[in-house]
Protein backbone atom coordinates (compact mmCIF):
# COMPACT_ATOMS: atom_id res chain seq x y z
CA UNK A 1 0.00 0.00 0.00
CA UNK A 2 1.49 3.38 -0.96
CA UNK A 3 1.82 6.27 1.51
CA UNK A 4 -1.14 8.24 0.13
CA UNK A 5 -3.52 5.28 0.40
CA UNK A 6 -2.21 4.50 3.87
CA UNK A 7 -2.92 8.05 5.03
CA UNK A 8 -6.45 7.92 3.62
CA UNK A 9 -7.13 4.62 5.36
CA UNK A 10 -5.77 5.99 8.62
CA UNK A 11 -7.97 9.05 8.26
CA UNK A 12 -11.05 6.91 7.65
CA UNK A 13 -10.32 4.75 10.67
CA UNK A 14 -9.72 7.81 12.84
CA UNK A 15 -12.88 9.47 11.54
CA UNK A 16 -14.95 6.38 12.16
CA UNK A 17 -13.58 6.22 15.67
CA UNK A 18 -14.48 9.86 16.29
CA UNK A 19 -18.02 9.27 15.07
CA UNK A 20 -18.33 6.21 17.30
CA UNK A 21 -17.06 8.17 20.31
CA UNK A 22 -19.52 10.98 19.61
CA UNK A 23 -22.35 8.50 19.32
CA UNK A 24 -21.40 6.80 22.58
CA UNK A 25 -20.78 10.10 24.38
CA UNK A 26 -23.88 11.93 23.20
CA UNK A 27 -26.06 8.86 22.95
CA UNK A 28 -27.75 7.62 19.80
CA UNK A 29 -30.91 7.42 21.84
CA UNK A 30 -30.91 11.14 22.61
CA UNK A 31 -31.29 12.51 19.09
CA UNK A 32 -34.94 13.59 18.78
CA UNK A 33 -34.84 13.33 14.99
CA UNK A 34 -33.79 9.68 14.74
CA UNK A 35 -35.42 6.58 16.17
CA UNK A 36 -33.79 5.47 19.46
CA UNK A 37 -31.03 2.95 18.75
CA UNK A 38 -27.87 1.49 20.27
CA UNK A 39 -26.39 0.90 16.82
CA UNK A 40 -24.00 3.37 15.21
CA UNK A 41 -24.97 1.89 11.83
CA UNK A 42 -28.60 2.87 12.42
CA UNK A 43 -27.46 6.30 13.56
CA UNK A 44 -25.37 6.93 10.44
CA UNK A 45 -28.08 5.58 8.13
CA UNK A 46 -30.43 8.35 9.23
CA UNK A 47 -34.17 8.25 9.84
CA UNK A 48 -36.39 5.79 8.00
CA UNK A 49 -39.26 6.94 5.75
CA UNK A 50 -41.74 5.93 8.45
CA UNK A 51 -39.94 7.95 11.09
CA UNK A 52 -39.68 10.96 8.74
CA UNK A 53 -43.43 10.77 8.20
CA UNK A 54 -44.01 10.57 11.95
CA UNK A 55 -41.94 13.71 12.47
CA UNK A 56 -43.72 15.54 9.67
CA UNK A 57 -47.15 14.86 11.12
CA UNK A 58 -46.38 15.94 14.68
CA UNK A 59 -49.18 18.41 15.42
CA UNK A 60 -47.55 19.71 18.61
CA UNK A 61 -43.94 20.36 17.59
CA UNK A 62 -43.27 22.72 14.68
CA UNK A 63 -39.56 21.88 14.65
CA UNK A 64 -40.31 18.20 14.12
CA UNK A 65 -42.82 19.05 11.38
CA UNK A 66 -40.14 21.14 9.70
CA UNK A 67 -37.45 18.45 9.88
CA UNK A 68 -39.81 15.68 8.86
CA UNK A 69 -41.14 17.66 5.90
CA UNK A 70 -37.61 18.52 4.81
CA UNK A 71 -36.66 14.83 4.92
CA UNK A 72 -39.71 13.91 2.86
CA UNK A 73 -38.93 16.68 0.35
CA UNK A 74 -36.02 14.60 -0.92
CA UNK A 75 -37.84 11.25 -0.97
CA UNK A 76 -39.23 9.97 -4.29
CA UNK A 77 -41.94 7.93 -2.55
CA UNK A 78 -43.40 11.20 -1.23
CA UNK A 79 -44.82 11.95 -4.69
CA UNK A 80 -47.91 10.01 -3.62
CA UNK A 81 -51.02 12.12 -3.22
CA UNK A 82 -51.26 11.61 0.54
CA UNK A 83 -47.89 13.32 0.98
CA UNK A 84 -48.64 16.06 -1.54
CA UNK A 85 -51.81 16.93 0.35
CA UNK A 86 -49.74 17.22 3.52
CA UNK A 87 -47.27 19.57 1.83
CA UNK A 88 -50.09 21.69 0.42
CA UNK A 89 -51.65 22.03 3.84
CA UNK A 90 -48.29 22.95 5.36
CA UNK A 91 -47.91 25.95 3.03
CA UNK A 92 -50.39 27.54 5.48
CA UNK A 93 -48.70 26.30 8.66
CA UNK A 94 -48.30 28.85 11.45
CA UNK A 95 -44.55 28.20 11.54
CA UNK A 96 -42.51 29.84 8.78
CA UNK A 97 -39.89 27.06 8.73
CA UNK A 98 -42.61 24.50 8.03
CA UNK A 99 -44.00 26.67 5.24
CA UNK A 100 -40.56 26.89 3.68
CA UNK A 101 -40.03 23.14 3.89
CA UNK A 102 -43.46 22.56 2.33
CA UNK A 103 -42.54 24.88 -0.55
CA UNK A 104 -39.38 22.89 -1.19
CA UNK A 105 -41.27 19.60 -1.04
CA UNK A 106 -43.88 20.76 -3.56
CA UNK A 107 -41.16 22.11 -5.84
CA UNK A 108 -39.37 18.75 -5.84
CA UNK A 109 -42.34 16.41 -5.87
CA UNK A 110 -45.47 18.34 -6.83
CA UNK A 111 -47.37 18.87 -10.06
CA UNK A 112 -47.44 21.96 -12.26
CA UNK A 113 -50.71 22.95 -10.57
CA UNK A 114 -48.89 23.13 -7.23
CA UNK A 115 -47.17 26.26 -8.51
CA UNK A 116 -50.26 28.14 -7.29
CA UNK A 117 -49.27 27.37 -3.69
CA UNK A 118 -45.77 28.68 -4.29
CA UNK A 119 -47.16 31.81 -5.93
CA UNK A 120 -49.06 32.53 -2.72
CA UNK A 121 -45.88 32.05 -0.70
CA UNK A 122 -44.08 34.65 -2.84
CA UNK A 123 -45.79 37.21 -0.59
CA UNK A 124 -45.04 35.46 2.70
CA UNK A 125 -43.88 37.68 5.56
CA UNK A 126 -40.71 35.62 5.97
CA UNK A 127 -38.03 36.27 3.31
CA UNK A 128 -36.68 32.72 3.64
CA UNK A 129 -40.09 31.34 2.71
CA UNK A 130 -40.25 33.73 -0.23
CA UNK A 131 -36.84 32.50 -1.36
CA UNK A 132 -38.01 28.88 -1.25
CA UNK A 133 -41.12 29.81 -3.21
CA UNK A 134 -39.21 31.69 -5.91
CA UNK A 135 -36.63 28.90 -6.18
CA UNK A 136 -39.40 26.33 -6.26
CA UNK A 137 -41.05 28.08 -9.20
CA UNK A 138 -37.93 27.28 -11.20
CA UNK A 139 -38.98 23.63 -10.95
CA UNK A 140 -42.70 23.93 -11.69
CA UNK A 141 -43.94 25.37 -14.99
CA UNK A 142 -47.21 27.25 -14.77
CA UNK A 143 -48.12 30.35 -16.80
CA UNK A 144 -49.95 31.84 -13.82
CA UNK A 145 -46.54 32.41 -12.20
CA UNK A 146 -45.36 34.88 -14.86
CA UNK A 147 -47.04 38.05 -13.57
CA UNK A 148 -46.16 37.47 -9.87
CA UNK A 149 -42.54 36.72 -10.78
CA UNK A 150 -42.30 39.85 -12.93
CA UNK A 151 -43.68 41.90 -10.02
CA UNK A 152 -40.88 40.57 -7.83
CA UNK A 153 -38.14 41.99 -10.06
CA UNK A 154 -39.82 45.16 -11.39
CA UNK A 155 -39.56 48.58 -9.68
CA UNK A 156 -42.97 50.11 -9.05
CA UNK A 157 -44.16 53.71 -9.35
CA UNK A 158 -42.36 56.87 -10.41
CA UNK A 159 -39.80 56.46 -7.64
CA UNK A 160 -38.88 52.99 -8.92
CA UNK A 161 -39.31 51.29 -5.55
CA UNK A 162 -38.67 47.56 -5.45
CA UNK A 163 -41.58 45.86 -3.73
CA UNK A 164 -39.38 42.86 -2.98
CA UNK A 165 -36.66 43.96 -0.58
CA UNK A 166 -34.81 40.65 -0.46
CA UNK A 167 -32.25 40.48 -3.27
CA UNK A 168 -32.06 36.68 -3.19
CA UNK A 169 -35.80 36.45 -3.82
CA UNK A 170 -35.43 38.77 -6.81
CA UNK A 171 -32.50 36.72 -8.11
CA UNK A 172 -34.40 33.42 -7.84
CA UNK A 173 -37.45 35.00 -9.50
CA UNK A 174 -35.29 36.24 -12.38
CA UNK A 175 -33.96 32.73 -12.96
CA UNK A 176 -37.48 31.24 -12.81
CA UNK A 177 -38.65 33.61 -15.56
CA UNK A 178 -36.19 32.03 -17.97
CA UNK A 179 -38.73 29.32 -18.81
CA UNK A 180 -41.42 31.72 -20.09
CA UNK A 181 -40.86 32.95 -23.64
CA UNK A 182 -42.97 36.11 -23.82
CA UNK A 183 -42.05 39.69 -24.80
CA UNK A 184 -43.19 40.94 -21.37
CA UNK A 185 -40.75 38.60 -19.65
CA UNK A 186 -37.85 39.69 -21.86
CA UNK A 187 -38.60 43.36 -21.22
CA UNK A 188 -38.80 42.81 -17.45
CA UNK A 189 -35.51 40.90 -17.43
CA UNK A 190 -33.79 43.63 -19.41
CA UNK A 191 -35.06 46.24 -16.96
CA UNK A 192 -33.80 44.21 -14.00
CA UNK A 193 -30.24 44.39 -15.33
CA UNK A 194 -30.25 47.75 -13.53
CA UNK A 195 -30.99 46.08 -10.20
CA UNK A 196 -28.48 47.25 -7.57
CA UNK A 197 -27.58 43.65 -6.66
CA UNK A 198 -25.22 41.62 -8.87
CA UNK A 199 -26.96 38.33 -8.02
CA UNK A 200 -30.16 39.66 -9.61
CA UNK A 201 -28.23 40.88 -12.66
CA UNK A 202 -26.73 37.42 -13.07
CA UNK A 203 -30.09 35.71 -12.81
CA UNK A 204 -31.62 38.08 -15.35
CA UNK A 205 -28.74 37.66 -17.79
CA UNK A 206 -28.91 33.88 -17.51
CA UNK A 207 -32.61 33.94 -18.36
CA UNK A 208 -32.09 36.34 -21.25
CA UNK A 209 -29.49 33.99 -22.71
CA UNK A 210 -31.93 31.09 -22.47
CA UNK A 211 -34.84 33.02 -23.98
CA UNK A 212 -33.03 34.78 -26.81
CA UNK A 213 -29.84 32.85 -27.52
CA UNK A 214 -27.95 36.16 -27.19
CA UNK A 215 -25.32 37.30 -24.72
CA UNK A 216 -25.01 41.07 -24.62
CA UNK A 217 -23.67 41.27 -21.08
CA UNK A 218 -25.09 43.39 -18.30
CA UNK A 219 -25.76 46.51 -20.37
CA UNK A 220 -29.45 47.39 -20.30
CA UNK A 221 -28.88 49.82 -23.15
CA UNK A 222 -27.33 47.16 -25.39
CA UNK A 223 -30.21 44.78 -24.77
CA UNK A 224 -32.82 47.49 -25.32
CA UNK A 225 -31.30 48.51 -28.66
CA UNK A 226 -31.06 44.89 -29.74
CA UNK A 227 -34.68 44.23 -28.82
CA UNK A 228 -35.91 47.18 -30.88
CA UNK A 229 -34.28 45.75 -33.98
CA UNK A 230 -35.71 42.24 -33.64
CA UNK A 231 -38.87 41.09 -35.37
CA UNK A 232 -38.66 37.71 -33.57
CA UNK A 233 -36.47 38.11 -30.48
CA UNK A 234 -37.40 34.70 -29.08
CA UNK A 235 -36.43 32.60 -32.07
CA UNK A 236 -33.10 31.68 -30.49
CA UNK A 237 -34.71 30.27 -27.33
CA UNK A 238 -33.13 27.18 -25.78
CA UNK A 239 -34.55 24.69 -23.28
CA UNK A 240 -34.72 26.06 -19.75
CA UNK A 241 -32.86 23.98 -17.17
CA UNK A 242 -33.18 24.88 -13.52
CA UNK A 243 -29.88 24.97 -11.62
CA UNK A 244 -28.89 22.09 -9.36
CA UNK A 245 -26.35 21.81 -6.58
CA UNK A 246 -23.20 19.73 -6.20
CA UNK A 247 -20.05 19.94 -4.12
CA UNK A 248 -16.92 17.84 -3.57
CA UNK A 249 -17.35 15.17 -0.87
CA UNK A 250 -16.25 16.00 2.66
CA UNK A 251 -13.60 13.86 4.30
CA UNK A 252 -16.13 12.21 6.57
CA UNK A 253 -18.13 10.99 3.56
CA UNK A 254 -15.28 8.65 2.63
CA UNK A 255 -15.92 6.68 5.81
CA UNK A 256 -17.90 3.46 5.27
CA UNK A 257 -21.58 3.65 6.22
CA UNK A 258 -21.59 7.46 6.30
CA UNK A 259 -24.38 8.59 3.91
CA UNK A 260 -23.32 10.69 0.94
CA UNK A 261 -24.60 14.22 0.43
CA UNK A 262 -27.98 14.38 -1.35
CA UNK A 263 -27.04 16.34 -4.46
CA UNK A 264 -29.73 18.22 -6.36
CA UNK A 265 -29.47 17.50 -10.10
CA UNK A 266 -30.48 20.14 -12.59
CA UNK A 267 -33.35 19.46 -15.00
CA UNK A 268 -36.38 20.82 -16.81
CA UNK A 269 -39.38 21.96 -14.74
CA UNK A 270 -42.40 19.76 -14.22
CA UNK A 271 -44.95 20.70 -16.87
CA UNK A 272 -42.39 22.42 -19.11
CA UNK A 273 -43.34 22.10 -22.81
CA UNK A 274 -40.32 20.49 -24.41
CA UNK A 275 -39.86 20.98 -28.17
CA UNK A 276 -41.63 18.31 -30.20
CA UNK A 277 -43.93 17.38 -27.31
CA UNK A 278 -47.47 18.49 -26.64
Amino acid sequence: MDRKASKRLAGCVLGAGCVAVLCITCGCKNDPYRPPSDSIIDYLAGPSPLYAAQLATDAYDADKRYRGTLLLAGATFAKEEVYLELFRAYTKDEDSAVRGAAARALANLGTADDATHLITLLNDEDPIVRREAARGLQRLHNASAVAPLITKITPQGEAGVLLEEDAQVRAEAAVALGQYATPAVVEALIASLDDPQLAVNRGSLSSLRTLTGQDLGYSRTAWTLWLREQAAPLQGQSVFVFPGYQRPPLWIEYIPFVPKAPYEPSGVPTGYPLPGKT
